[in-house]
């Protein structure tokens, strides 16, 4: 057993996950999180591709609180291909939904993760986390006995019989991005522009008053961002209506004088 302290130490939670996708060990990546961003995917999104060539995933993820985003889950599925499983889990009362839980097996050994880290970038990399790691031998009884119940939990929280676990899929992503259960990252951008706009307005009536220091942090490692290509909509072309030719009146006695335009329908605002 390991204690991980993050980013204090060199190995951090986006560490773990890339060296044992990797590890051509592992058949079985099983996995439950709170909240899923685009930022935190596309550390691993390739590596998820290659891993399915020689294994399954599992993952159940949280939507609550407005964190986890469209791109974010639509990517994941994308990545983690048509014979793996990505499931939607959410209780409609006020309970929230905040395991994050990663693990790796297969028929003779697991090893698992359990902490603060989501799968973001800051979980992955930059944020202050706390993490136990637990390496388990299938040998040992009470060692299967510890992987057993753990899996007794994860396959809760992807049971559709709960009532509070559906599995994820295209049109259903689409549905729940229609129904503001699941924002974009545009919106989630704008909403933290919009709460830094206050921060910074509180501040300055706090006239300045900062106690705490400012302290780099090692970077997350560079990865691009994956796009996510938006349906295209097909351009009908609109036949333009009569112009009807009006002569102008005759000035009119008065104090004001008004003008009046007719516009065509055009793509200006």
């Amino acid at each position: 057993m390991d204690f991980i302290a993050q980013p204090l130490g060199q190995f951090r939670l986006g560490d773990y996950l890339i060296d044992n996708l990797q590890n051509e060990g592992w058949t079985l990546f099983r996995a439950s999180v709170a909240f899923v961003k685009n930022s935190g995917v596309k550390h691993i999104y390739s590596l998820l591709s290659d891993f399915r060539q020689r294994g399954i995933s599992k993952i159940s993820v949280g939507i609550d609180n407005g964190v986890t985003t469209y791109e974010g889950l639509l990517n994941l599925l994308d990545a983690i291909g048509e014979n793996s499983e990505m499931w939607i889990f959410h209780n409609e009362n006020s309970s929230t939904f905040h395991p994050k839980v990663y693990l790796f097996a297969n028929g003779q050994s697991a090893d698992f993760i359990v902490g603060s880290g989501n799968l973001t970038e800051g979980g992955l990399f930059t944020n202050y986390e706390a993490f136990l790691r637990v390496s388990l031998d299938f040998r040992n009884i009470e060692d299967r006995r510890q992987y057993d119940e753990i899996i007794s939990y994860l396959d809760y929280w992807a049971d559709p019989s709960t009532g509070c676990a559906i599995q994820a899929s295209l049109p259903f992503l689409n549905d729940l991005r229609d129904n503001d259960y699941l924002p974009t990252e545009s919106q989630v951008k704008k909403e933290r522009k919009e709460r830094k706009s206050q921060e910074k307005e509180r501040g300055k009536r706090a006239k300045g008053f900062k106690p705490f220091a400012r302290v780099p942090v090692t970077n997350a490692p560079y990865q691009p961002a994956i796009p996510v290509p938006l349906p295209e909509i097909p351009v009908v072309a609109e036949v333009p209506p009569d112009i009807v030719v009006v002569e102008p009146v005759e000035e009119q006695d008065g104090l004001f004088v008004g003008f009046v335009m007719t516009l065509q329908q055009t793509d200006v605002s």
